[in-house]
């Protein structure tokens, strides 16, 4: 899985349609395959570093130093999402329907990268672990 943290952030949806105006996304296919990373505990690690303000990370390149593993990636700017079109209280419902939009996204563009064609993106956030987010995709 690739991994977005989106579940539960409003706040910059809340000032795109505060400010009338379209977002921009964009996602680089193949960044989770440039390193090796300690997958355990990743939400307990996600909510210390929202805590403390300190990356809980821990990586490695070639040789365990920072060289990248693999420079195969692919950045692609969507789209814009049509936040304009929405009114601050309907701001829950376009944060499910930026959800929406980035997983569809996601979808269609990964197979720009061969090696990442079989990636799923997985909206995880503060109070959803990945256990639960894979459970929630099972639905």
């Amino acid at each position: 899985y690739d991994h977005a943290y989106l579940d539960g952030r409003m706040g910059f949806i809340k000032v795109a349609i505060e400010k009338g105006v379209d977002i921009a996304p964009m996602y680089t296919f193949g960044m989770y395959d440039m390193y090796e990373t300690v997958d355990g505990h990743r939400h307990k690690r996600s909510v210390m570093a929202q805590n403390s303000g300190l990356p809980m990370v821990v990586w490695a390149g070639k040789l365990f130093s920072s060289v990248p593993q693999n420079e195969e990636i692919a950045t692609v700017v969507f789209d814009a999402f049509p936040a304009s079109q929405y009114d601050l209280s309907e701001l829950e419902q376009a944060s499910r329907d930026y959800i929406v939009y980035i997983k569809r996204c996601f979808d269609e563009y990964k197979h720009i990268l061969p090696s990442q064609s079989h990636r799923r993106l997985l909206i995880i956030g503060k109070d959803t672990d990945e256990a639960s987010a894979i459970a929630r995709e099972m639905l």
